[in-house]
């Protein structure tokens, strides 16, 4: 959560929606909350949820007479600080100029999009590395999604079904192909369903190592993260040196699983918890720097 903080009309919302994120993914103005919290600090709790806070200082200038109001001057102070406390960037806006006093702000935002449907994930079946075509759901998922002209370039993985999701998705977009962000190499399970495999001792021993374990012939769920998250990183830090604010990727489930697993700073979420339907998408603000990649916010595309 990026926690903004400023005088009134410091130019707070402004920054705050210049960040990309949608407005459901925003609380704005939350200092006024605080004058019915019981306890401010579940309050934040609630609030750290949001991609980006905004609240107004309102402990400057002259002591209110009224008792009520020094209270609430009083409860806001308590509520901005225990939001600058969960808060994975602090941003005091002055003359609408932004002040960074914690963390850093998103270099880039990657926008990392699942593809539509296979005629392999309407089956069950473990697709993988196959080069499987969008089936007519997987195109009607595409077009539900709707489309955004304004983008001008999309990055896609390898195979087929990110190239025909992106054209539907951004028809205006030159697509480049990224190596390395392809879904997982399920090896021997490849094409084949959990049914299909009931008695197959391999399957059900991987199925044991809750799915980490190398696949027969395919990768570890540990190699395949290593991969995914060396490309996508890549491709960040290539971005923003070339001064790109905003990276799509259409790529897989595999791939967001993968990536938000090991950046994703939510140790409680497990490596399957961050899977979503086709079509369906996360925006992740990033901050790049010598040391790596540091994700700073996580929202719903």
């Amino acid at each position: 959560m990026i926690f903004v903080v400023g005088g009134i009309a410091s130019g707070k919302r402004t920054f705050a929606r210049g960040l990309g994120f949608a407005e459901s993914e925003c609380a704005f103005d939350v200092h006024e909350l605080a004058r019915d919290a019981e306890n401010e600090a579940d309050l934040a709790e609630a609030l750290a949820g949001k991609a980006v806070v905004t609240c107004a200082e309102v402990g400057s200038g002259i002591v209110p007479l009224d008792a009520g109001e020094r209270a609430f001057r009083e409860r806001v102070g308590r509520l901005s600080e225990a939001l600058a406390q969960r808060a994975s960037a602090v941003v005091r806006m002055v003359c609408g100029i932004p002040v960074v006093l914690k963390g850093s702000l998103p270099a880039v935002e990657l926008v990392l999009i699942r593809h539509g449907q296979t005629p392999g994930n309407g089956e069950g079946r473990y697709v993988g590395i196959i080069d499987q075509p969008l089936s007519d759901k997987g195109r009607e998922q595409a077009l539900a999604a709707g489309q955004r002209e304004d983008i001008t370039r999309v990055y896609v993985s390898p195979l087929v079904r990110t190239h025909e999701t992106a054209a539907i998705m951004f028809p205006n977009a030159e697509q480049v192909v990224v190596e390395g962000i392809q879904e997982m190499d399920f090896g021997a399970f490849a094409g084949r369903t959990a049914n299909e495999m009931t008695d197959d001792a391999q399957y059900r021993a991987w199925v044991d190592s809750e799915c980490t374990a190398q696949c027969p012939g395919g990768e570890s769920q540990d190699e395949f993260t290593d991969r995914v998250c060396a490309a996508l990183e890549a491709l960040v830090r290539q971005a923003a040196a070339r001064g790109e604010r905003q990276v799509v990727v259409v790529a897989h489930g595999g791939t967001m699983m993968a990536f938000l697993s090991r950046f994703g700073h939510d140790s409680s979420k497990k490596y399957w918890e961050w899977l979503l339907g086709n079509c369906e998408g996360y925006r992740i603000g990033l901050a790049c720097d010598s040391a790596g990649i540091d994700v700073l916010s996580i929202g719903r595309w």
